[in-house]
């Protein structure tokens, strides 16, 4: 089997709090791993956080009648597997990479070994195998979310004087430093996993960006010595890879996605991954804030709605459930009586139908003839003889 390249930095520190490279040029800075000692270093840290991002574009108009707007969002997603302690973070990985390969296999081929949330969501099926993956996620992970404006990141750079160009950067590097400064101390590690970057290059052919991935390591220096993300420990490494390095990588991604698709008013996935997705959410700045809440906004109040229908519709099925019954008896009229909640007559109604069918079987009514006078303070003959009737 072909091994994946796992990429990790090898830089020390200076004096001065400087990132010093140990080697002079880029194709140098980063040293390959094996995918062997890439495992090794997963069994050597099980709270390894895994992270992954996913952009998103998303359309609007001011007015009906106004041009349509995009804006461009940068999500990141830091997940990190849950457990009390190192040994039941470990069967819970096992357990997880075991439940994400099952998933996987019925999308795309018997091994397991493959996912990739875009291609799944182009089919029906991959669609529910996604909302499978996203559950597994929510139930087996914690999930920190960053998203910055790439409009806003823009914005900014000019008015810094910059390049423009680097506004994918930048809003990435903020939206990674939001995701990673929600977890707290009791979450530290050693080992932050994230996806390679890669880009299209002159020839047309698809390879890692490295001067992102550099741009990536010195933040994450940065984050590191100033000690401003608690989870992450004063030795902890970041590691570019490929999903095919380990399925807990694919957690990131379909996290990524799920969120992402939240933008755009798509919640049924980030809601499998938690009941209050906006508790996992933080925002690098006002415009992704804005966007986040009127989305959110808007799921609550079809939410409202929708509980609205439905209690309505309740109501309605509730006020047609009536008992028939004939509208006289002995000359008075009756007024229909609902059905008691577990389908049968109310308890009162029942208990006066049985009054009334007992005192009318016991005491008949008996009706004199014009021929002979009413009998008074004797018994009524009966079928089988004298004296069983009641005394008049």
């Amino acid at each position: 089997m072909r091994s994946n390249p796992v990429y990790v930095t090898d830089y020390t520190w200076s004096e001065r709090g400087c990132l010093a490279v140990n080697v002079p040029f880029m194709k140098e800075f980063r040293q390959a791993m094996s995918r062997d000692a890439f495992q090794d270093a997963l069994s050597a840290e099980p709270r390894a956080i895994f992270m992954d991002e996913s952009i998103r574009t998303v359309t609007f108009k001011v007015s009906s009648d106004a041009t349509p707007y995009e804006a461009q969002y940068y999500v990141m997603t830091a997940v990190q597997v849950n457990g009390n302690d190192a040994a039941e973070v470990r069967a819970r990985a096992r357990e997880l990479r075991e439940a994400m390969r099952e998933v996987s296999r019925t999308i795309f081929n018997e091994s397991g070994n493959y996912w990739h949330t875009t291609q799944a969501m182009e089919t029906t099926e991959g669609r529910v195998a996604f909302v499978d993956m996203a559950a597994l996620v929510g139930e087996y992970c914690t999930v920190r979310v960053g998203i910055a404006s790439i409009d806003q990141a823009r914005e900014d750079l000019i008015k810094q004087g910059k390049d423009a160009s680097g506004a994918k950067v930048q809003a990435r590097h903020r939206a990674m430093e939001a995701s990673l400064k929600q977890f707290e101390d009791t979450k530290r590690t050693t080992l932050v996993v994230t996806d390679a970057v890669n880009k299209i290059d002159r020839r047309g052919k698809r390879v890692e960006d490295e001067r992102v991935m550099k741009a990536d390591l010195t933040l994450f220096a940065r984050l590191r010595q100033g000690r401003q993300c608690a989870a992450l420990h004063r030795q902890a490494r970041l590691v570019h890879t490929s999903q095919a390095s380990d399925p807990l990588m694919w957690t990131a991604d379909v996290a990524a996605s799920a969120f992402s698709r939240a933008l755009l008013g798509q919640w049924e996935f980030a809601l499998e991954i938690a009941e209050s997705p906006d508790l996992l959410v933080a925002h690098a700045d006002s415009p992704s804030r804005g966007w986040w809440t009127m989305q959110a906004n808007r799921r609550d109040a079809l939410e409202r709605r929708r509980q609205e229908t439905n209690r309505q519709r309740t109501t309605r099925a509730l006020s047609h459930t009536v008992v028939r019954q004939p509208t006289r008896t002995e000359g008075k009229p009756v007024t229909p009586q609902r059905a008691a909640p577990g389908g049968g007559l109310d308890a009162q109604v029942v208990e006066a139908r049985k009054a009334f069918m007992i005192v009318h079987t016991a005491f008949p009514t008996v009706r004199p003839s014009s021929s002979q006078p009413p009998t008074m303070g004797r018994s009524l003959p009966t079928a089988k003889g004298r004296g069983s009737g009641p005394t008049l």
